[in-house]
């Protein structure tokens, strides 16, 4: 393991650390049971339709090369990102509300009960036929003009719900102010500003680890690739890497570089003893 850094003050405390074999980010929690419906809750969405699983790989490629996607340092997490891809795709009626409908399943963990229902039986009548260069395009449209002072994203009820309803108000100071402030330490923004609801979790805002710099430079990333998109620039060009360096250790490593040199056989003898060394039939 490399640079393993332990995130102490998260909702759900997790250490991070990088694979020097394969470079991956790896991010390890323990006893958090509910982690595992919302992953089951975006494969669902992901089998769908392939455009969900192609948009978000999309999103997260741009937001991961324009620094948007680190909630450790005020950005937004790839999670809030893909509620984001799905909160979209539901507008687009590409896909249905998977949270609608059907009976409900409700559990309870530490005390706290959840409802955790995932209709997998849900569908649209007409689901729209757009290809995903035209739903990407449309997706930083989207959020580039989005009110945010008004609205919730909340992929729970299939589509954006006001503040009012939710009840969460966008409080002071705003980001701008902060940033504006000649005050050394300024303090943390007031909260709910880009409010996105966890779909189970619903009095969790996913953007509660965002900063003030960090909203400035969201909504910046997201005016900045819509005008491009607009411009017709290349992919590449929205995609241009910010701060090249922090993605080194990103650089494609060969993690079978060790069998290159073996035949067939050997590897499937080694790959057989392994098995059994593990338990593995």
């Amino acid at each position: 393991m490399e640079k393993v850094q332990t995130i102490t003050r998260a909702k759900v405390p997790i250490v991070k650390f990088i694979d020097p074999r394969s470079g991956l980010n790896v991010d390890i929690s323990i006893n958090n049971s509910l982690a595992l419906y919302n992953t089951k809750l975006l494969s669902s969405y992901a089998k769908l339709d392939s455009r969900v699983k192609d948009l978000a790989i999309c999103v997260k490629h741009w937001a991961l090369h324009r620094n948007v996607s680190d909630s450790v340092n005020g950005t937004l997490s790839s999670y809030a990102w893909s509620i984001l891809v799905i909160n979209h795709l539901q507008e687009q009626q590409v896909v249905p509300n998977l949270q609608s409908g059907g009976d409900r399943t409700v559990i309870a963990i530490d005390g706290n009960e959840f409802d955790i229902t995932v209709n997998e039986d849900a569908s649209l009548a007409q689901p729209s036929q757009q290809n995903i260069a035209e739903l990407t395009m449309s997706f930083f449209r989207n959020y580039a003009t989005r009110d945010w002072e008004n609205e919730v994203i909340s992929i729970r009820n299939g589509k954006s719900i006001s503040r009012d309803e939710k009840g969460w108000m966008n409080e002071n100071p705003t980001a701008l102010e902060i940033y504006n402030s000649d005050e050394e330490n300024s303090g943390r923004m007031g909260v709910h500003h880009l409010a996105i609801e966890d779909p189970f979790e619903t009095d969790h805002d996913l953007c509660r680890v965002v900063r003030a710099e960090g909203e400035l430079r969201i909504r910046n990333e997201l005016l900045r690739a819509a005008e491009l998109f607009g411009n017709g620039s290349t992919w590449k060009e929205i995609c241009e890497t910010v701060d090249a360096d922090r993605l080194k250790h990103m650089e494609p490593v060969d993690i079978f570089h060790d069998l290159r040199d073996k035949n067939d056989d050997l590897v499937r003898n080694m790959l057989g003893e392994n098995q059994s060394r593990n338990g593995c039939c």
